[in-house]
This record gives structure tokens, sequence and C-alpha cells, in this order.
């Protein structure tokens, strides 16, 4: 014996949105920037240029 799909009245079905729970009110969605937030500063400073060799310390120094 088969039992008939009948959808349970207190159950909301697919398509149907279930009830609002009462002590969570909807939240409105706040509005998003349409231009991203700009680059912030660097609070360590400029990183240093990869193309500039560093000193090497064991090298004898510069004659001048």
């Amino acid at each position: 014996m088969t039992v008939p799909d009948v959808p349970h009245p207190d159950v909301p079905g697919p398509s149907e949105p279930g009830p609002l729970s009462p002590d969570r009110p909807p939240v409105p969605l706040e509005p998003r920037p349409a231009t991203p937030e700009p680059a912030r500063p660097n609070p360590g400073g400029p990183l240093p240029d990869p193309t500039i060799p560093e000193p090497d310390p064991t090298a004898p120094p510069p004659l001048g």
C-alpha cells in the first residue's frame, strides 16, 4: 500500500517561505559601495625595490 504524497499543512513547501522567527527580525541588507576601498598605506614604510641589489656585507668597502 502506498501513501499519497500529500504535503503536511504545517510544513512549508519548497515554494512557500517559512515563518519568520519572532526573536530574530529580518536584517536589511546594507548597500555595498560601488567603488572599492582605496589601498591603505603600509605602516612599515615602502617595500625595498627588488631591482636594486642589497649590499654584500662580506664585500670590501668601495674605494673612493
